[in-house]
């Protein structure tokens, strides 16, 4: 799936990224080697980011138990 349009960014290299430490919504695009174009994507980057930080947090609760 696309999550940026105007840069053609896939959800699998947004993921990447944030996988690798990415932790601003803002800084994918020049991660991934490209620039902000309208902006729509980043409420969805957003959120996979959130999703992210909430997987991580359920495993190391998990882990602690």
């Amino acid at each position: 799936m696309y999550v940026c349009i105007c840069n053609a960014l896939s959800d699998d290299q947004v993921a990447t990224c944030i996988d690798g430490g990415v932790r601003d919504a803002n800084a994918v695009h020049p991660a991934l080697g490209c620039e902000v174009q309208c902006g729509r994507c980043i409420p969805t980057i957003v959120d996979m980011m959130d999703e992210q930080v909430n997987a991580v947090s359920g495993r190391m609760a998990r882990a602690a138990e």
